[in-house]
């Protein structure tokens, strides 16, 4: 069995808790499966975290979109400080099972007994002796640095589980629980320490505009028409288009980065470098957008559209109206594709992740005509078989702010803000924490 794996060579100056990492250092070939021998920038690794088998193709996690900034984004930074002997095959090797060992086995606890044997059988392949005994020593350093450093940050909580936080006097805008009820989804994602930003706050944009404001009136509109399961008015592609991006986004941006390095025929460490940045900014992008909606906590178009279809909840007990005269309520609208997503609106996640991709392949190419394919939805497998190609990122942010339209899920200012905060959260983190490979 080969254990293909991965190369991060993420460059930065300032990183988890404000640590110094030599900017020269190189993450290279952490064998995670059989930590065999590098031979593509294709990491395919099984694992069961609790009752979820997550499967890992060339990212750090396809499972709910905060799990790559729960555990897989230590082993990039892990491994990046872990390596400083990089003149040195056997003790580089070295460094880099022992570091991969003890991050995997602090994360994944369950897995303890497959990865010891791994592990074991990965140090046997190396010969005794000084550089040896060095690499482990080193690697052993480096994990408990960046595992210690990153202690008590908020990503350990499990994806699935709520969390507390400031609410608001009900009323008209404020976000409510929308069918069918589940409980608020991952508040505890926007206080968690982000890898690169300041604070999770830093790009915080303005809040939604006033339920008395034109801007209001037209969005209110625009998805009651568009945006309903029984809309007249959107066209069979636009409703294609809607249930494309209900696709698992961080598959999708993964998926996409497998493509780019076959296509481009990248090289392991441009491979593993526009790994890491899809990843670590992709976080970044996320945890801002949370912090943001859990912030502002405006109601979702289900909610205002049809007061009714609020419920009695530890959030208020009936549902209101804009008291707009411009806008006309109607019971009974629902999405176009499917339930809410249980959390506030604005601004949008899609959005903010989105638009921060774009920031990242743009960057990494080096050009705004990327020519980007996506994989997405299809509705009539239920697998992510379809494909859409991107001539540059503008063809990819305005399409996702349509999208959520349609799908019935988001205004269209909330889609545009979560745009400029993906964009300004990438345009950081890049600049912040990325260099060009030499």
């Amino acid at each position: 069995m080969t254990a293909d794996c991965f190369v991060s060579r993420l460059v930065s100056e300032r990183i988890q808790q404000r640590i110094d990492i030599n900017p020269d250092l190189v993450v290279v070939a952490l064998r995670i499966a059989l930590f065999e021998h590098v031979d593509r920038a294709r990491l395919v690794v099984h694992c069961d975290v609790g009752e979820q088998q997550c499967t890992w193709r060339n990212c750090l996690c396809c499972g709910p979109l905060l799990e790559i900034g729960k555990n897989a984004l230590s082993l990039f930074l892990l491994m990046r400080a872990g390596v400083r002997h990089r003149k040195q095959t056997q003790r580089r090797g070295c460094a880099i099972v022992e570091a991969a060992y003890r991050a995997l086995i602090a994360y994944f606890p369950g897995q303890a007994s497959r990865l010891a044997t791994l592990y074991e059988s990965s140090l046997a392949a190396i010969p005794d002796g000084q550089a040896k005994s060095d690499g482990q020593t080193v690697g052993l350093a480096a994990a408990n640095l960046i595992i210690s450093s990153r202690s008590g940050d908020g990503r350990l909580t499990p994806i699935a589980t709520t969390s507390a936080f400031t609410k608001k006097p009900e009323g008209p805008g404020v976000w409510r629980l929308t069918p069918p009820f589940g409980a608020a989804q991952t508040p505890w994602v926007g206080d968690v320490t982000p890898f690169i930003l300041q604070s999770a706050d830093q790009f915080r944009p303005d809040g939604p505009p006033s339920l008395q404001s034109a801007e209001w009136v037209e969005a209110f509109n625009e998805i009651k028409r568009a945006g309903g399961i029984t809309s007249d008015v959107r066209t069979p592609q636009q409703t294609a288009t809607a249930f494309f991006w209900t696709a698992n986004v961080i598959r999708q941006y993964n998926r996409a980065l497998r493509d780019v390095a076959d296509t481009y025929g990248l090289s392991l460490v441009e491979t593993a470098r526009l790994q890491a940045m899809i990843n670590i900014v992709g976080a970044d992008a996320q945890i801002a957008v949370m912090n943001a909606k859990y912030h502002f906590l405006f109601w979702r178009p289900v909610t205002a559209i049809d007061p009714k279809a609020v419920t009695a909840d530890s959030y208020g007990t009936i549902g209101y109206q804009d008291g707009n005269d411009a806008t006309v309520e109607q019971e009974g609208w629902r999405p176009a594709a499917g339930n809410t997503p249980n959390h506030p609106e604005y601004p949008a996640a899609h959005g903010s992740i989105t638009s921060a991709m774009a920031e990242v392949f743009s960057a990494f190419l080096g050009t705004q005509r990327f020519n980007l394919v996506i994989r997405g939805l299809n509705p009539a497998t239920g697998n992510m078989d379809l494909m859409r190609t991107y001539a540059n990122p503008a063809a990819l942010r305005n399409e996702i702010v349509d999208a959520r339209v349609w799908a019935g899920f988001h205004y269209r200012f909330s889609g545009v803000a979560g745009v400029v905060l993906g964009r300004q959260v990438a345009k950081y983190d890049l600049r912040s924490a990325f260099r060009a490979v030499q």
